[in-house]
């Protein structure tokens, strides 16, 4: 496999770890989601747990990688799966389902959300329909129960003013 600058896998150990299996640290502390980062010559693969987005402006970029827990991985320990290329995305944070293809970056066990599109990326019609189509349902549900509550409360309310 070819891996280049700004390549995003998901990744998981080859052989884990029996006795880290068992404790369920295997993963700990990490995403299980790296960026290829090209660092003085040599490829990197740097897992996305500690990224500090506040020190670069670029997706995953070098600077957000840096302090004592960052951790490398060794590509010939960990198989790899094809996510997308960072160089190639911009942010996304408040229009995201306005588009056709979202990438989830999410990092820190999911809980920094991250979305990016792809640069040249356009807001879908196709996809604000389904947002707007799935708002519509949502509200219709939303009224569909308030009626049936209005409904059980008049009946309620029936009931105590005959015990009156």
């Amino acid at each position: 496999m070819q891996i280049k600058d700004g390549d995003v896998f998901f990744w998981s150990w080859k052989i884990p770890n029996k006795l880290s299996e068992q404790a369920g640290t295997s993963y700990w502390c990490m995403d299980q989601q790296c960026i290829a980062r090209e660092v003085d010559g040599k490829m990197l693969l740097i897992d996305t747990y500690n990224y500090n987005p506040h020190q670069t402006e670029e997706i995953f970029g070098v600077a957000g990688f840096t302090g004592d827990y960052i951790r490398y991985l060794n590509s010939d320990k960990i198989d790899l799966e094809f996510k997308c290329n960072a160089n190639e995305l911009r942010v996304e944070a408040y229009r995201k389902d306005d588009y056709d293809t979202v990438y989830d970056l999410s990092y820190q066990k999911r809980c920094y959300k991250l979305f990016a599109v792809h640069k040249d990326a356009e807001p879908s019609v196709k996809a604000i329909l389904a947002k707007k189509q799935a708002e519509k349902e949502s509200l219709e549900s939303d009224v569909a129960y308030s009626l049936k509550k209005i409904q059980w409360l008049a009946e309620e309310i029936v009931e105590l003013e005959g015990k009156l």
